[in-house]
């Protein structure tokens, strides 16, 4: 049944069917009757006074719904924006009880007067009408839009945020003997009170624009570890480039004699792992060959214990792109002879280890190191930590140090670093490529807890370069942008079967890139037709650079007819019984009965090769085939009953659970958390870090209706300052739990 509010031009209502409101039984014309008085702003400015009402009818044409998504469409014939906050932080959807609905803005624009909201309502009668209500006009409302409790997914990016982490904001100035000032494989030396003139001593390769012809071996010193310099006498590089290329410096000082190995990877097929030393840091004379291996060698790192000196590196024919890397040790008494090759192992599933640097911390080994995913290269790496008891079984902590920032000098890949430990206090010197192509070393410290980079745990497999950015406005930041990388940006997340609709945005900057991407993808687990059992919808431009394309389950590609513009764009696929939808901005694009919905099992947003781009707000909900209507009626009482009059005839909706973001934030040295509750009850308030540990129970007490607020001084359980970082503050109550974000700032 289809409820259309029209007048006549006396003003009565055409048509008056009958329509279901939670039990109750009344016409159209009597709904009205009752909604058709204009509303007068209420005078209070309580947090739960709004002054102004409009009914929603909700017509559902098809079979029975549950718990579904309903689209509810703002523009100025049936809504007046003047009336709602200029960001619509105070819209509400409740019942005609005053119950609130989830919901979540996905479009809000005063100027243009449009604005798209979802709600998710738990019930829509089989060819009924559901009444519901739209409330607005409370200037002290804290926005409730909230994607998460709406959809069965949701995922704004902004958790990708974290990829920035300790990332060193800029790189250090490092002169090169050829110019360039780019530098890869850093290892550094720190001497308190000095070793001939300098407390630092850095040994490292230039790498002009991943050029390997200039890749030798050469040394740098600074007092500060800010201003490096070529040390007196010194005469970079001390060893000339080989047939093939040198690589890989790794750097100790030992009884008054700094020792720094590195490899020369000769294009006859073999590696020479390489010694130089010396007793001033000025001469190094010539280089002693101490290993001779098969090509690829890696990363040797080298460590002496007082008494052995002890080596690790990692080994492959297949060089930078192998699906696995042998790992070795080998230990020696004078660090020229060395014994034979021992098998070590590293415990970090789905990854290839890389290069590496290892230390000896108080009976620890320890090792940070870059390793790649499976199936990817080391142009894809993220930055790690490992320790060992016996430094041959290594374990990796899951989650990476550091990762590629969002924008900058490291924008594009984490490679080869050099530390010191102290307790739990991490000195860390790493380069990095920037999306530009230029290698360079940065430094950057804190406690190690502050480098674990939280897992995005919305998603289930996270790829090649992720980070978030706020370069275009929409409703956060902007995840999966790539220039020129390896491994183009992936996310994936599992999905349960049956009619959905997914849903991303997706900015559109107009590449002409060769195999330019930008897609989303719906996958089911028959792999009968395809081992990628897959359809998208996007842009590939190895099919077409004026038009958007989408592509069916044996991957044949082709170009739709809705060309390509500028902006954000909306890409979904709808699936349901006999048909799955691929949509550009709500256009059927292409129709395809490919996919089972009982067998679907994840999504995929996929971006950029050859560009750069930008994903926001992926999102998933129920699909019916003959989806429900919702009109927007003439503002007024809706009939919210048993809720207080605000003493104008207007009832007030039910009060919800509301957490505000804190004030100040980010904090130094204490925040103010308020937060509002619908009746008295026993409420949780807690600190917690990224890893998910409790920090510090601000609250475990009951507390009264209505606002509340409490202070945390930015100390811990113990009374400790917690360390600088992001964390969230978790509000758990009998009837939801809900969290935010907060950033310390020492």
């Amino acid at each position: 049944m289809s409820v259309i509010f029209r007048k006549t031009k006396t003003g009565d209502m055409m048509n008056h069917p009958m329509i279901t409101t939670h039990g109750r039984m009344l016409t159209v014309a009597g709904l009205l009757a009752v909604c058709l008085a204009l509303a007068v702003p209420a005078g209070a400015q309580l947090m739960n006074d709004w002054a102004y009402q409009w009914p929603v009818a909700v017509t559902n044409p098809g079979g029975a719904l549950t718990d579904y998504q309903v689209k509810v469409v703002l523009n100025s014939a049936n809504f007046d924006f003047s009336l709602a906050e200029s960001d619509g932080a105070d819209v509400r959807f409740t019942d005609l009880d005053g119950v609130a609905y989830p919901f979540w803005i996905e479009t809000w624009d005063p100027v243009a007067e449009h604005a798209v909201a979802w709600v998710r309502l738990p019930a829509l009668p089989a060819g009924g009408t559901t009444v519901i209500a739209l409330l607005a006009g409370n200037p002290e409302a804290v926005a409730a839009s909230d994607g998460t409790g709406t959809f069965l997914f949701y995922s704004g990016f902004e958790e990708l945020v974290v990829s920035a982490g300790m990332n060193a904001p800029l790189p250090l100035v490092t002169p090169t003997y050829d110019g360039s000032g780019q530098v890869v494989h850093p290892d550094v030396i720190h001497v308190p009170g000095g070793w001939n003139g300098y407390e630092y001593w850095m040994g490292m390769t230039p790498y002009p624009n991943s050029n390997d012809d200039y890749e030798n071996p050469s040394i740098l010193a600074s007092n500060d570890n800010t201003t490096w310099v070529v040390p007196t006498g010194a005469v970079n590089p001390l060893a000339p480039e080989p047939p093939g290329h040198n690589d890989d410096v790794d750097m100790l000082l030992v009884g008054g004699e700094m020792i720094m190995y590195y490899n020369e990877t000769n294009n006859n097929g073999t590696t020479y792992m390489k010694r130089l030393a010396s007793t001033d840091g000025a001469d190094w004379g010539t280089a002693q060959t101490v290993i001779t291996l098969p090509n690829y060698v890696m990363s040797p790192t080298v460590i002496h214990d007082g008494s052995v000196y002890t080596m690790w590196y990692v080994s492959s024919a297949g060089g930078c792109t192998a699906p696995v890397q042998d790992f070795y040790r080998r230990t020696s008494v004078d660090g020229i002879a060395w014994g034979p090759e021992e098998a070590a192992f590293m415990d970090h599933p789905g990854r290839v280890l890389w290069h590496l640097d290892v230390q000896l911390v108080d009976g620890t080994y320890t090792m940070v190191f870059i390793s790649y995913p499976a199936g990817s290269s080391c142009g894809n790496t993220q930055l790690y930590y490992a320790e060992s008891l016996d430094g041959t079984s290594w374990t990796a902590n899951p989650e990476p140090i550091l990762v590629p920032s969002a924008s900058g000098w490291d924008s594009n890949n984490i490679y080869r670093a050099s530390y010191i430990l102290d307790g739990t206090w991490l000195r860390l010197w790493y380069s990095a490529r920037s999306d530009a192509g230029q290698w360079r070393v940065g430094y950057t410290e804190g406690d190690l807890d502050d480098f674990i980079v939280a897992p995005a745990d919305t998603w289930t497999e996270v790829n090649g370069n992720v980070a978030a950015t706020t370069d275009h406005p929409r409703t956060g930041t902007h995840g999966l942008r790539e220039i020129g990388s390896s491994t183009y940006p992936q996310v994936f997340a599992d999905l349960a079967g049956g009619g959905v609709c997914v849903n991303v945005w997706y900015w559109e900057e107009m590449s002409t890139a060769v195999n330019f991407m930008a897609l989303l993808r719906l996958w089911d687990s028959d792999t009968s037709v395809s081992p990628y059992h897959c359809i998208g919808t996007g842009i590939w431009t190895g099919t077409s650079t004026a038009n958007y394309s989408w592509h069916n389950e044996g991957f044949s590609y082709a170009a739709t007819g809705v060309p390509r513009t500028s902006g954000w764009r909306h890409l979904s696929i709808a699936v349901g019984t006999g048909a799955a939808e691929l949509r550009v901005d709500g256009t059927t694009v292409a129709t395809t009965g490919a996919l089972d919905p009982a067998l679907l099992n994840r999504f995929s947003v996929e971006g950029y090769r050859g560009g750069t781009g930008y994903f926001d707000d992926a999102y998933v909900r129920r699909y019916a085939e003959i989806e429900p209507v919702a009109l927007v009626g003439e503002p007024g009482v809706v009939g919210i009953d048993d809720r207080p009059d605000d003493g104008t005839g207007h009832r007030l909706p039910t009060p919800m659970v509301i957490l505000e973001q804190n004030v100040p934030n980010p904090l130094n040295p204490e925040t103010s958390i308020a937060f509002s509750l619908p009746q008295s009850e026993f409420v949780t308030l807690q600190i917690i870090d990224l890893r998910g540990r409790v920090v510090r129970t601000l609250l475990a007490e009951t507390r009264s209706e209505g606002r509340n607020t409490v202070t945390w001084d930015g100390r811990d359980e113990r009374g400790n300052f917690a360390a600088s970082g992001t964390y969230l503050y978790r509000l758990v109550t009998p009837r939801r739990v809900v969290s935010r974000k907060l950033m310390l700032v020492k």
